[in-house]
């Protein structure tokens, strides 16, 4: 009989050994948006794919038009419950690299922590499954449970051949749960379990004017400048509780539950620490709600880059919508409306959502679990909801310049 003591004594004694193993996959540079990258990007997929081999896992890497996906499956267990786990080895790109105190693609060992890109996202949790398999086949001799393993490299990019691989094979996808651990727990001794995340509706403004620079003592105030229209439309959108001003903005949010507000209420959480670890002297958001709601559930709009910049220009605006979870998304999708003959505005807007679908999980406050009933809109309430939101924002603007 299997026993969690011999487990346990397995992991710690293979710990120095599965750390070498991350630190391997972190020194692959598969940052799956730079075509540069391509073969860093395959070297990566392979390198998971092998690792699945060498625990006897039935493994395909699958190639599509983009990066590949690395599919495996453990041995059939009969009349044993299938587990679905979904990760990516693919990276976002290391700039701006004089932010690194060590170099991104050289995992650094600092206070009980590995730096590198991909440490958190994805490749260490990603990396946590397969050891955990490879523990408990190496200590028990089999697993007590049929695993499948879906693991790309494009879902930093938007996870187009995953979209197409899901919508194949629903048969070899057949789970009775999904488990995604692209995620994060709430603090140091308090795991969580994640069971939505809010989304995106990403869309681009652009405000074009005269056809050439122009002296402003002798044109100034004749016309509109593009810099002082996009400070009106955004001056318009929200107010100053912090609540979205273009209608039916929060029509399909799903409030949350008192019995979610009161776990919310119940974390550890300290306002003024979290504000000084930002860098700010105080938080806002929408008002009637905690930070929490507006991180975990409230939907926001905001300028789509909010990192420091040396030089911003002055007609472009970029925004984007975060859904709260469970509200309505699209595939990417592109609008455009001209204000007047003689200015081009366009608005180009691409949706980032996740697909996620999680069953009832028990909630138990002191371990931040929650849980909640699956969310689930057919293909059209989908696509509705997208260009409805976007209808409505470039409605809402475009009054601001348009008589």
């Amino acid at each position: 009989m299997h026993s969690m003591t011999e487990l346990d004594d397995y992991l710690r004694e293979s710990r120095e050994l599965f750390e070498a193993d991350l630190c391997e996959l972190l020194r692959i540079s598969s940052i799956s948006a730079d075509t540069q990258y391509r073969d860093d990007v395959l070297l990566a997929a392979k390198w998971v794919a092998n690792q699945f081999r060498s625990l006897g896992f039935e493994t395909e890497t699958i190639e599509g038009s983009g990066h590949p996906i690395v599919y495996a499956e453990s041995p059939q267990v009969e009349n044993a419950p299938t587990v679905l786990i979904y990760g990516h080895y693919d990276v976002q790109p290391p700039d701006p690299l004089e932010e690194w105190i060590t170099p991104p693609f050289e995992p650094t060992q600092r206070d009980g922590n590995i730096y590198a890109r991909g440490a958190t996202d994805d490749k260490g949790q990603m990396l946590t499954h397969v050891k955990s398999a490879q523990a408990w086949v190496q200590t028990a001799g089999s697993l007590p449970l049929n695993l499948k393993y879906v693991i790309e490299g494009e879902e930093e990019i938007g996870s187009i051949g995953l979209q197409k691989f899901l919508v194949e094979n629903p048969q070899k996808l057949k789970s009775d749960v999904a488990v995604v651990s692209d995620t994060c727990q709430f603090a140091r001794g308090k795991p969580a379990i994640t069971y939505g995340l809010r989304g995106i509706a990403y869309f681009e403004l652009r405000l074009t004017g005269p056809q050439q620079d122009l002296h402003s003592g002798t044109f100034g105030g004749c016309l509109t400048n593009p810099a002082n229209a996009m400070c009106m439309m955004l001056s318009g959108l929200m107010d100053e509780d912090g609540k979205i001003l273009i209608p039916g903005f929060y029509e399909d949010v799903i409030p949350l539950s008192d019995s979610e507000r009161e776990q919310f209420d119940g974390l550890p959480f300290d306002e003024a620490a979290f504000a000084e670890r930002l860098g700010i002297d105080r938080l806002h958001g929408e008002r009637g709600f905690s930070t929490l709601e507006h991180r975990w559930a409230r939907p926001t709009l905001k300028d789509a880059d909010q990192r420091p910049k040396k030089k911003t220009p002055p007609k472009k605006g970029k925004w984007n919508r975060t859904e709260s979870p469970g509200s309505s998304f699209d595939q990417p999708v592109t609008i455009s409306s001209e204000a007047e003959p003689s200015r081009g505005e366009d608005l180009a807007a691409k949706s980032g959502r996740k697909r996620q679908r999680f069953g009832n999980v028990s909630p138990a406050v002191g371990d931040s679990l929650r849980s909640t009933d699956t969310r689930q809109h057919s293909e059209v309430a989908e696509r509705t909801g997208l260009l409805k939101v976007l209808r409505l924002v470039v409605r809402t603007v475009l009054a601001h310049v348009v008589p």
